[in-house]
């Protein structure tokens, strides 16, 4: 039995590229990008100073965000679940985030402890981050 093997020099790459799936990953580093220009917008639009990039609020809320997106599936852009095609799953999560974030803070009584929470700060961002990933999904899509 003879064996023939193959070099390249782009093996390696080639190998990466199918280990890791390069879409799912550029969305998520876009959405952490996109969360975090939506908040530091609406936190200098409402309170006129910069985000507090230290505040932990922010990544529980990050990690809130993007969990709910990964659950409804937003991160395999080109599949419809249930008959429901990208946009519309990141815009029903995005309410049912809202609705889990506002529940959290009546929890908690958290309102009055951090300007991010009395100021509903929180929300708005929201709405504008359901845009960006909306957008996001219909460019990378094509």
């Amino acid at each position: 039995m003879n064996t023939i093997r193959y070099t390249s020099h782009q093996r390696g790459l080639v190998a990466f590229s199918k280990i890791l799936n390069t879409i799912p990953v550029l969305l998520l580093l876009g959405d952490i990008l996109g969360l975090v220009i939506c908040l530091s917008f609406t936190f200098e639009l409402y309170l006129n100073r910069p985000l507090d990039i230290f505040d932990p609020l922010i990544y529980g809320f990050i990690l809130l965000v993007l969990s709910g997106l990964y659950l409804a599936g937003a991160y395999q852009p080109d599949t419809q679940i249930a008959g429901l095609r990208s946009p519309s799953r990141i815009v029903i999560s995005s309410v049912i985030i809202a609705g889990v974030t506002a529940a959290l803070i009546f929890l908690f009584h958290a309102a009055g402890q951090n300007p991010l929470l009395n100021r509903s700060i929180l929300l708005p961002s929201l709405g504008l981050f359901t845009i960006w990933s909306v957008l996001l999904r219909l460019i990378s899509v094509r």
